[in-house]
């Protein structure tokens, strides 16, 4: 019996049609997840941020002296005591900027093997948060690497913005441990399969 062409290419273009239709909808899920999974990995960096509020709350107010940041008696600058228990506690990473200057933190530039101190925010954080005064979440490129990431501003007794707080986790870590839970769904609760994550780039600021 001879294959009528017509109904082959019929049935080859609803294949390219449903496979087009399978894109579409693998993509909007995977979207979908993901921003419900930065939106949970920034509920955590919220907890980050308001354990190292209540440490800093701890030992005293935030002071400006000699042009050096201080809290309660503690000099901020190189100390990694407060920042080192944020990310002990709770896996996210934690900085304190004097101005948009990072002098405590527990960040490692891309490249680098120490802590990112003396590096600065980038321009966008900078006028939102330390001149603006107003609260950064999100994903944004600092440091040559993209971070899930909150900043806050630091206030001193006399309610003067004076610096900036922000605790945060690697976006190719997040997205790392995103891959391994996907990779770990059954087939039958992920019908479209579990590899999208290896495709997903998130939009973010620039550097």
């Amino acid at each position: 019996m001879k294959t009528n062409p017509l109904s082959a290419r019929v049935r080859l273009s609803h294949l390219f049609l449903l496979a087009g239709f399978l894109l579409i909808v693998d993509v909007v899920i995977e979207r979908q997840y993901v921003n419900e999974r930065t939106e949970l990995a920034l509920v955590s960096a919220d907890s980050a941020i308001a354990l190292l509020q209540a440490l800093l709350a701890q030992r005293g107010p935030i002071t400006l002296r000699d042009d050096a940041l201080y809290v309660g008696e503690e000099r901020l600058k190189d100390s990694s005591n407060i920042v080192d228990a944020v990310k002990s506690a709770t896996g996210f990473g934690c900085t304190i900027f004097q101005k948009n200057v990072r002098i405590a933190t527990t960040a490692v530039a891309e490249g680098e093997t120490g802590r990112a101190l003396g590096t600065r925010a980038n321009a966008e954080v900078t006028r939102l948060v330390f001149e603006k005064g107003e609260v950064y979440r999100g994903i944004t490129r600092t440091l040559g690497k993209d971070w899930v990431i909150i900043y806050e501003p630091l206030k001193s007794i006399d309610g003067s913005t004076v610096g900036m707080i922000a605790t945060y986790q690697e976006q190719m870590l997040f997205l790392r441990d995103l891959s391994l839970a996907v990779a770990a769904t059954p087939d039958a609760l992920w019908p479209l399969g579990n590899c999208f994550v290896s495709r997903t780039r998130c939009t973010s600021p620039g550097a």
